[in-house]
């Protein structure tokens, strides 16, 4: 939760917040009284009062978040809920997006499916995402550069990539995309003290420097750059965590940080 204390909110939105108040009072009282009336009223309930709390309480604005003990933050341009055959789908877009120091200029997710299982610690449920994004070309080869054990690789100043041997005195211009986790470098002119020479377009040669380290289910569809920003494309399997409504409904009431376990 934030530190610093809100400020009071507008009357229109101290009108929402009484009656949003009213309406979820019952996820947190009945939980003290007995867990399986948690979701009394049913667990759909309980995931369009989260959606329309969020949206209302930060939509076009920033919100704070902490997610597995780091901090960050970002513009909530959209959160929907969309209800498909049955099924509950999520579409969310965030922008000028901070975490752990990596910036985002924006990211969009699409959720197949999400569900909130009931019981005395209610538990989220997200299936089949698709989160799309795009990230400064200086920010991701700094990243890249750190899991990287041969080569030393930045962005000059006219944009161009290159990597320099850790031990031998080489330098290669290169171009950086992602395929399944897999970091390829292709090599497109070498130099070597005062001189430069161009690999042909026949001879470009490509290369595996590293592979990302990611949680299980998450991948790394495809990364390219597009001038001086780089295009990514993930898929993550399945998402599921517990929380406390209580602690969440507390956040959203009164503008402060969202946690997510």
């Amino acid at each position: 939760m934030s530190s610093q204390r809100p400020s009071e909110p507008p009357r229109g939105e101290r009108s929402w917040l009484n009656s949003w108040v009213n309406v979820t009072t019952w996820w947190v009282e009945p939980a003290a009284r007995a867990g399986a009336q948690v979701l009394a009223y049913g667990p759909e309930r309980v995931l369009v009062e989260i959606v329309d709390g969020v949206v209302q309480r930060f939509g076009d604005g920033s919100i704070e978040f902490s997610a597995g003990g780091r901090s960050g933050k970002a513009n909530l341009d959209w959160l929907r809920l969309i209800t498909r055959k049955g099924r509950h789908e999520a579409h969310l877009q965030l922008s000028d997006l901070e975490f752990d120091g990596f910036a985002f200029d924006h990211l969009s997710a699409v959720v197949d499916s999400a569900q909130i299982i009931s019981g005395r610690q209610p538990r989220l449920t997200l299936d089949d995402i698709r989160v799309t994004g795009r990230s400064l070309l200086t920010v991701v080869v700094g990243w890249i550069s750190d899991r990287t054990v041969d080569w030393a690789i930045a962005v000059e100043d006219a944009g161009t990539v290159v990597a320099r041997h850790r031990v031998r005195h080489v330098t290669a211009e290169v171009e950086l995309s992602v395929d399944h986790d897999r970091v390829q470098m292709e090599l497109r002119a070498v130099r070597w003290r005062r001189h430069r020479v161009s690999v042909p377009l026949w001879l470009r040669l490509r290369r595996t420097i590293t592979t990302l380290e990611l949680p299980p289910g998450v991948t790394v569809v495809e990364a390219r750059r597009r001038g001086p920003w780089v295009d990514f494309d993930l898929h993550v399997d399945s998402i599921g965590r517990t929380f406390e409504l209580a602690q969440l409904r507390d956040a959203i009431l009164r503008g402060g940080r969202i946690p997510i376990p």
